[in-house]
């Protein structure tokens, strides 16, 4: 038998996933929304001083939730675009 891994054990497989395959957009995305959130804390908020653990969580959870969305709305529908100009091209040559 396997030996389950800590993922497996934690029950975090779909989770570990779903990070993996959005990575690159956090990556990419992390510094602009926290730029946009930091300007938008202080032009609401401007006496509003945040831990910089909740200003790490609120980054996260914002360039997370944006980062999903970009990957169906953009990168989901280009990847298949571009799937099927391969393919058209392939038969074709």
């Amino acid at each position: 038998a396997a030996v389950p891994s800590v993922d497996e054990l934690l029950g975090l497989e779909g989770a570990a996933a779903a990070l993996g395959l959005l990575s690159y957009g956090i990556y990419i995305l992390h510094v602009p929304v926290r730029d946009w959130l930091s300007t938008i804390i202080v032009a609401l908020a401007p006496g509003l001083n945040l831990p910089g653990a909740a200003m790490v969580a609120i980054v996260a959870i914002v360039t997370i939730a944006a980062t999903a969305i970009l990957h169906v709305v953009y990168d989901e529908p280009v990847r298949r675009w571009l799937l099927r100009r391969r393919a058209g091209a392939a038969t074709s040559a």
